[in-house]
């Protein structure tokens, strides 16, 4: 088994024990076939990416696995604050809509839809000026990163909220599909 994870090392199973030891310090692990956490161990589908504190570079298929892994987790945490957000404003709660569309954002800070939605429900949440203040920091990031301006979209609810003239959108999907 030691050998498929570190197939280029000299002591496959010495690295397979030092992980393993390194594991244990983090959270207890059942020892028997095969190892499992121990059940006071309890993993959330929560904000943080278990295995990012492991170099694995050196096992390229089990570097690949915890990476699709990081990547899916990210996604599932997207969804999960998006569908909140929508939820939250169809219940007209847009405070808290706000709230949760940040957190989405948070995860996901260089989406043009994920600013665009913190943008929209600011102002329905009755804040024109930190709209506008999330528009101006939606244009800069992708200038930065990307070297282009908001889309006309965006753009367009810029000038809607500078005008007063944004409308609530019933039945909005998920800005992240």
């Amino acid at each position: 088994m030691s050998d498929l994870l570190w197939p280029l090392a000299a002591s496959p199973r010495n690295n397979l024990r030092q992980a393993v030891h390194a594991v244990r310090q983090r959270a207890p692990i059942v020892d028997g076939d095969p190892l499992r956490l121990s059940p006071e161990v309890r993993i959330a589908e929560g904000e943080g990416d278990l295995l990012s504190a492991y170099d694995l570079s050196d096992c390229a298929e089990l570097h690949a696995w915890t990476e699709f892994q990081v990547e899916r987790r990210r996604v599932a945490r997207i969804e999960r604050w998006s569908a909140r957000a929508d939820a939250l404003e169809a219940e007209g709660r847009m405070a808290d809509a706000l709230a949760a569309a940040r957190r989405a954002l948070e995860v996901d800070r260089l989406s043009e839809l994920a600013h665009r939605r913190v943008i929209r429900l600011a102002y329905l949440a009755g804040d024109r000026a930190a709209a506008l203040d999330a528009y101006h920091r939606c244009a800069r990031m992708l200038q930065a990163e990307f070297g282009v301006r908001p889309l006309p979209e965006t753009s367009a609810l810029a000038r809607d909220v500078a005008a007063a003239t944004v409308q609530r959108t019933p039945g909005r999907r998920s800005a992240f599909r």
